[in-house]
């Protein structure tokens, strides 16, 4: 059995064995081993287990183990399980040397002897599943500390990575509780924020969110599930801090039990029928049966009566004079009953008819026929008396209540029969009495009255005709008969007056008329002149309300559908309506074209009640929720009167729904007269009246070509407009082609003040009255200068006057935006205004070749100009807010510069391009780039094959060598061994692994062109603080001409030629300056390509190395004398702008910047591979590929193939730069890049592409740093 001790090394507590047992740490938990040296060679003194790396030695040892003061090493390592994978970021802060590595790639290198902590942070990105990350540390000499973390980068603009999928899900349903339990497996990901469960009824397709927003963070959820009866299905989401979410686990079905009841049934009526109370409701969704409850009482007990299958029933039990409470509950299929809904109650009414009249008798005398009957003792108040004249059919006569009636009307000679029925008050009519027969004798007086005179019939009246003739005065008149249309119109003559009125006329019907007299004896005149009359005829409708309609307004809504129309006939029409959401498209209009005629009023208050508790909608005299509502030619009005108090909101219009439009209408009120709620509404040629915010809501409301004035009284002073647009709403409130006036009273008003925060209001093309105060002003802690106000073409006294900052404009392009069209098209285009086809919608495309530069303080934006013809101007975002401005950048404008910004924070720019219509196109592809604080220098590099022990630093006397352990110091003012990095080359001798040959370059310019053959194990380091102190630079050309005669070709231009093995190139530069602008004329012989390194052989090294150029840069060029042609790039910047990586042998690059030039061509291209049949070429790994971003329209080429088999692999890499959409070209007819072996892997940035030459996960894994390094002999400088 091991033994186990405590030890505690820089302050954390940690686990370790004896050296005899093996150390075993968990995943997610370093395994740290000390060495007595920087080489990690042998066995370590103590391995232990680390929860941290973090760690401060001070000038000596660690504690805990025996290790030297100086040179000794750390080695901490560490697996885990990464899920998804993603950006992360690798941060150290060291005091000596550190190098990190991930799978066995080095992602961190500084590996140096200094005298204060260093820290670097490098961003990189994971793949997902489990891997290994490797910490070396060395102390060199004096004081050591160490510290390194590993974090997920969780920017939203950075992190595009989603979470794996929740594995193990399952759900469970408890039958007891009606519960779901949702239960999985815990994600690995470091970045993981918590959970989403979604829930959906079986067989749909949308998923609800039931976890609530904010994504949970145990492994469970519990969901109250809706008791139905119904099958439900759950789904898990696994959701990260950047905001990125995992597809959902597959579904989980349950069913559940019905335990819920239908809903509480409403709208129940009570009627009192011939045969008993009539009961209606609602129907309600789900129910099988109704349950009818019946009591005596409102409080009383409730006792069940029946039930019903459908949403009604007859209580035939209910006696008259009795008054019943009654409910009803609704009963689903499980049986579950709902709450029994509100009582509502009726008192039963008369029902039972008076007796048949008796003792019926009849005699026809010359006055006409004699009618006497018994007088009924029960409850009758009225006899209807009913004759049939000769061979016609019954006919009504006349109501009496008396016992006797003379029927003069009875025509001389004929045969009458009559029989008579009683009423009673409640107009239940009796059985007939017998029916009983006379005839009217022949008088002795036998000469007709006079004609009557002077008739005439009105027209234009609603349903009735009025008439009047000259009286006639014979002594024997007896009364008048009218005729319309030739057939008797009274059932009884008039015998009171000249003058008739005709009440059962139709709706627009013409009508011609007559009257006759008649004596006592019975003779009848001739009929009169004719004078005809027409009704009005109203316009088509589907109810009315007024005469030979309803009485009410409600009461015609209450009987309404969908789609219908009320005609509201002319009067004034008192009491509150109610438009309920179901009646969608329903239109209401006034009897004429005039809307004083039409009135709808009521008069109430927000205190109408004394105790202020109401609220605005409940004050409203018109609350219309029904979408699609027209309402025209009629006066909504609130007569409340405000007094002198505040808070007295009055509403006449309560608009709560979208698509409504309202013509030629008048709103009168006070305060708050009119609300514009959630949706749109149009007001056309109408008038709204108020004295402050009587123009008020959160809709989008167009007032257009309508008068809105200020009325005199409680109020002097306030504002016409209250918007509460909400937040992230485009359009709030429109006044356009109108006028805008006030009482002479009235001395002073606002336009508007914002309800809410985002309030947006504009007032255009509007006559504004001279009493106008400041156009806007704060409301209730709201700013109006943050809200969106604007004028725009206003004209009369109270227009704004030029260059007034409180009256903000808009700019005819924004005016553009703000028109009564777009304000209402909405998703549907909704055209109340008809003038939408004349808008122009269509946007410029997206910009193109969005660049971002930074310079010291700055980031300069660039982009290609828009060819849209309507160009007004652009915009720029960074992060997606606005940084350009409100005003536009000028259509010319191809570039912005953006000066606040903070150092080393990454932004990333879009620009979009705004038209002379306001219309802005999609936003551009994202450019992103950082100013960098520049960084103190740091002390010269110790090469990873020198001694991991370094010497001191020489004192002033001896010959100066800045590099420890260098052989020969290279120094252009003469300080060193050499002037010239050829001249140290020729006198060095050959190196070996244990003791290469260290030759230090000091800072400068070296103009020369320099050679590197048959010097295995040399080492040529750049002893400056950063790479660009020390330039080797030259400007030969193929095509430029040899000083022996003759000519370069490609690789005879190479500044420097690197023909060895076993060689480092460190923190210097290698410049090919050649002058391509004044050497045009090899350029356009397809010649001119100027190499900046030539690199010819094995295994070389170039650590921090610059290498500029143009064409053909790099040349790494297969060497058939080493074999194998090995090179590793680490840390590195080449640029060029052609070619600039060619040659057949195998070059990785690592952590590198390949920058893009683009000044020459609008063509530039990256890599020529030539890699031989078989063999692997080129590999751009974890690096970024970008442009100098001095061309926009230039467009990437990432390669071309310079033989058939070309191969390249470009992975794990940032591409900032706009790539052709193809990404490679064929190199002329000869090679193509479809033939070629490019491919591409988990890039990012701008013109990566998840599509374009992709590698799959497989094959992948055979393209990494050691498949092209390692070779036959395992070569890792990797690592």
């Amino acid at each position: 059995m091991a033994a186990f001790a405590t030890l505690s090394i820089g302050g954390t507590l940690i686990y370790t064995v004896t050296a005899q047992a093996a150390v075993t740490c968990k995943d997610t938990v370093w395994k740290a081993k000390y060495y007595a040296n920087t080489t990690f060679k042998g066995d370590p003194k103590k391995t232990v287990c680390d929860t941290t790396i973090s760690e401060n030695y001070g000038t000596g040892d660690p504690a805990g183990v025996t290790l030297p003061k100086d040179n000794f090493g750390v080695r901490w390592e560490m697996k885990r399980n990464y899920g998804s994978g993603g950006p992360f970021a690798f941060t150290v802060a060291v005091q000596d040397g550190i190098r990190v590595y991930l799978d066995g790639t080095r992602k961190v290198n500084i590996w140096k002897n200094v005298s204060s902590t260093q820290k670097k942070t490098v961003n990189l990105t994971v793949p997902k599943g489990t891997h290994t990350i490797r910490v070396d540390f060395a102390a060199f000499t004096g004081k050591a500390n160490v510290k390194f973390t590993y974090a997920p980068r969780t920017s939203k603009t950075v992190d595009k990575v989603k979470p794996l999928t929740p594995s193990g899900a399952k759900a469970a349903y408890s039958k007891t509780t009606g519960k779901t339990a949702v239960t999985w497996s815990r994600n690995v990901e470091m970045d993981l924020a918590g959970y989403k469960v979604y829930r959906r009824l079986a067989g749909a397709t949308k998923w609800t969110l039931v976890s609530g927003t904010t994504p949970i963070t145990t492994a469970s959820y519990t969901d109250l599930t809706p008791g139905t009866g119904d099958s439900y299905e759950f789904a898990v989401a696994a959701v990260d801090k950047a905001g990125n979410a995992s597809a959902n686990t597959a579904a989980m079905k349950i069913t559940t039990v019905d335990k819920t009841a239908p809903a509480q049934p409403a709208g129940l009526t009570v009627t009192d029928a011939a045969d008993g109370n009539s009961l209606a409701w609602t129907p309600v969704s789900g129910a099988k049966t109704y349950k009818v409850y019946r009591s005596a009482s409102a409080g009383g007990t409730y006792t069940s009566i029946g039930t019903a299958t459908g949403p009604a029933y007859s209580d035939t039990t209910a006696a008259d004079g009795t008054t019943y409470f009654y409910a009803v509950s609704a009963l689903d299929a499980a049986g579950n009953e709902s709450a029994r809904s509100t009582a509502v109650s009726s008192t039963r009414g008369d029902h039972t008819a008076p007796s048949a009249p008796s003792g019926l008798a009849v005699e026809g005398t010359e006055a006409g026929n004699v009618l006497t009957w018994t007088a009924n003792t029960d409850d009758t108040t009225v006899y209807e008396i009913w004759a049939k004249r000769g061979d016609g059919s019954f006919a009504y006569v006349v109501s009496t209540n008396g016992t006797t009636y003379t029927d003069i009307a009875a025509i001389i000679g004929q045969t009458t029969s009559y029989y008579i029925v009683a009423l009673d008050k409640a107009s239940n009519i009796s059985a007939s009495s017998v029916t009983v027969t006379a005839t009217r004798p022949a008088p002795a007086d036998t000469t007709d009255p006079a004609v009557p005179t002077g008739l005439t019939a009105t027209g234009g009246k609603d349903l009735t005709v009025p008439l009047a003739w000259n009286a006639v005065s014979d002594s024997d008149f007896a009364g008048y008969n009218v005729y319309r249309d030739g057939v008797l119109l009274t059932p009884a003559m008039i015998t009171d007056g000249s003058s008739y009125t005709d009440d059962a006329a139709e709706e627009g019907r013409t009508y011609t008329y007559t009257v006759t007299a008649v004596d006592t004896s019975g003779n009848e005149s001739e009929a009169s002149a004719e004078a005809t009359a027409t009704t009005i005829a109203w316009p088509l409708r589907d109810l009315t309300v007024g005469k030979g309609g309803y009485a009410t307004v409600q009461a015609a809504v209450d009987a309404a559908s969908a789609g219908q129309t009320i005609l509201v006939k002319p009067g004034t029409h008192a009491g509150t309506v109610d438009i309920p959401a179901a009646l969608t498209g329903l239109t209401v209009i006034g009897g004429t074209t005039t809307a004083t005629d039409t009135v709808i009023t009521s008069a109430i208050g927000r205190d109408d009640d004394g105790t202020n508790t109401l609220t605005n909608e409940e004050t409203a005299t018109l609350r219309a929720y029904a979408a699609g509502l027209t309402v025209s030619g009629l006066t909504v009005e609130n007569a409340y009167e405000e007094g002198t108090a505040a808070n007295q909101q009055a509403v006449a219009l309560w608009a709560d729904a979208d698509k409504q439009t309202y013509s030629n209408v008048r709103l009168l009120g006070n305060q708050d007269t009119f609300y514009s709620g959630p949706g749109r509404q149009f007001v056309t040629g109408s008038y709204i009246e108020g004295d402050t915010d009587f123009v008020f809501g959160e809709g989008t409301l167009v007032i257009d070509a309508s008068t809105l004035h200020f009325v005199g009284g409680r109020k002097n002073g306030g504002s016409m407009t209250a918007a509460k647009t909400a937040a992230g709403t485009t359009f709030g409130f429109l006044v356009s082609n109108s006028q805008i006036t006030a009482d002479a009273s009235v001395t002073k008003f606002y336009l508007g003040r914002p309800w809410g925060a985002d309030a947006q209001v504009t007032v255009r093309d509007t006559a504004i009255a001279g009493v106008i105060d400041t156009a806007w002003k704060d409301m209730s802690g709201n700013l109006w200068t943050a809200a969106r106000f604007g004028e725009y073409l206003n004209t009369g006294d109270g227009a704004a006057a030029s260059g007034d900052t409180t009256r903000p404009q808009l700019s005819d392009t924004a005016a553009k935006q703000d028109t009564k069209a777009r304000y209402l098209k909405g998703a549907d285009n909704w055209d109340p205004t008809g003038t939408l086809a004349t808008e122009d919608f269509t946007a410029p495309d997206a910009v193109t070749d969005v660049t971002a530069t930074a310079g010291a303080s700055s980031i300069v934006v660039g982009w290609s100009a828009s060819p849209a013809a309507d160009l007004a101007g652009y915009r720029v975002y960074r992060d997606g807010t606005l940084v350009s401005g409100a005003s536009l950048l000028a259509g010319a404008s191809e570039s912005y510069e953006d000066a606040t910004v903070t150092a080393d924070t990454q932004y990333g720019y879009t620009v979009t391009a705004v038209d002379t219509s306001g219309n802005e196109s999609a936003v551009s592809s994202t450019a992103t780039s950082t100013v960098v604080t520049p960084s103190a220098s740091p002390s010269p590099s110790v090469s990873e094959s020198a001694s991991e022990s370094p010497s001191a630093s020489p004192s002033p006397s001896e010959t100066v060598k800045t590099i420890p352990g260098a052989d020969a110091v290279v120094a252009a003012d003469g300080s060193g061994n050499f002037t010239t990095v050829q001249a140290a080359i020729n006198a060095s001798t050959t190196g070996t692994a244990a003791d290469p040959y260290i030759i230090a370059v000091n800072p400068g310019t070296y103009r020369e062109v320099v050679s590197l053959k048959n010097k295995p194990y040399t080492q040529i380091i750049g002893a400056g603080g950063s790479a660009s102190d020390t330039v080797i630079v030259y400007d030969n050309a193929s095509g430029t001409t040899k000083s022996g005669g003759g000519t370069y070709g490609t690789g005879g231009s190479a500044t420097f030629t690197n023909g060895s093995k076993n060689t480092l190139i460190e923190n210097l530069t290698i410049s090919n300056d050649f002058d391509e602008t004044a050497h045009a004329d090899l350029v356009s012989g397809y010649v001119g390509q100027a190499v900046a390194l030539l690199a010819q052989g094995d295994r070389q090294v170039y650590e921090n190395v610059r290498l500029l150029g143009n064409q053909d840069t790099l040349y790494a060029k297969y060497s058939s004398t080493a074999g194998d042609s090995r090179e590793y790039f680490h840390n590195s910047y080449i640029e060029g702008d052609v070619d600039f990586l060619c040659g057949n042998g195998i070059a990785v690059f690592d952590d590198t910047t390949l920058k893009v030039l683009t000044s020459r061509t609008a063509v530039p291209i990256l890599a020529a591979p030539q890699t031989p049949s078989g063999g692997l070429g080129f590999l751009i790994a974890n690096s970024t590929i970008e442009t100098d971003g001095s061309n926009s329209s230039a467009k990437l080429t990432l390669g071309r193939p310079w033989a058939a088999t070309a191969q390249m692999t470009i992975r794990d890499t940032v591409v900032n730069a706009t790539v052709t959409s193809a990404g490679y070209q064929d190199w002329g007819t000869s090679w193509t890049y479809a033939a070629a072996r490019f491919s591409e892997y988990n890039n990012s940035g701008t013109g990566a592409s998840a599509t374009r030459q992709a590698l799959t996960d497989t094959d992948a894994a055979s393209y990494q740093l050691a498949n092209y390094l390692a070779g036959t002999d395992s070569w890792a400088p990797q690592n």
